[in-house]
């Protein structure tokens, strides 16, 4: 879904044109709209800043790479509803990473997301984003720290199209698992507070922790491990059976096209 905003105008036609496809040679539109709005969006040079969390489903973002039960469960469901089985986006740690496709180039600078929490645990990571035409930018190298729960990261605003989180150390195994993540942060009042699982609240600075694993942690931990290990394992095994749901980037910009546009007369 993408968004186009200008000062208000009278208009009677609207044509859109096709000028690149990644996957063939063919434009395809599936649904249009034009309206009026009473708040209009802020726009730099063309491209939205928006007031509000982006990586939605509703708002057309997707996961493009990340091993989870429910593909979109990163940007789709709410924050607390996860345990040591279900609800997490993972990938191995060395292997991969966590990739959210944003519906369109938008000028961001903040980035929240929650790391799994349910335990002991602290992970190390690291941020990049990436406009669709330039190369990855690094906006947070958090490699050697060790962090829980929420993650706040803020950087100077640049336009975003990918979200690309690695993962780097694991203390409880070697699997790197996030639950949820929006952006921009802070957004509006629809951004309401949440509470996690643990009884904790979450909208704070993101606490930096180190902490050894007691022992009812190391078995939470020793089964979690495996239910993850098996869900990677099982969505590598559908996808060398059938169609890839999990789309790699390698191959997001190899074709273009050219087709006459499509004119709407309203």
């Amino acid at each position: 879904m993408s968004q186009i905003t200008d000062n208000t105008c009278v208009v009677r036609y609207i044509r859109i044109t096709g000028t690149r496809n990644t996957a063939s040679k063919h434009f395809h539109l599936i649904s249009f709209e034009c309206m009026f709005l009473e708040k209009p969006l802020t726009v730099i040079n063309g491209f939205i800043c928006p007031d509000r969390n982006v990586a939605t489903v509703d708002q057309g973002a997707t996961v493009v790479e990340g091993v989870s039960r429910d593909r979109n469960a990163l940007i789709s469901q709410h924050p607390n509803k996860y345990r040591w089985k279900w609800g997490y986006t993972c990938h191995q740690l060395g292997n991969g990473a966590i990739v959210v496709q944003l519906s369109q180039p938008y000028l961001i600078s903040s980035i929240r997301f929650l790391l799994y929490d349910l335990d002991s645990r602290h992970y190390s990571y690291t941020v990049e984003v990436f406009d669709g035409l330039t190369d990855w930018v690094m906006v947070a190298d958090r490699s050697t720290e060790p962090c829980r729960s929420w993650q706040v990261i803020t950087f100077p605003r640049q336009l975003v199209s990918f979200i690309r989180v690695i993962g780097k150390h694991n203390s409880a195994d070697d699997v790197f698992h996030m639950i949820h993540l929006e952006c921009p942060y802070p957004v509006s009042d629809q951004n309401l507070s949440f509470e996690s699982t643990i009884n904790r609240s979450v909208i704070k600075t993101p606490r930096i922790v180190g902490a050894a694993l007691s022992d009812v942690d190391v078995q939470v931990s020793s089964r979690h491990l495996n239910a993850s290990r098996t869900l990677m394992a099982n969505v590598s095994n559908n996808a060398h059976g059938s169609d890839n749901n999990q789309p790699h980037l390698a191959n997001s910009y190899n074709h273009a096209n050219t087709i006459s546009g499509t004119v709407f007369a309203l």
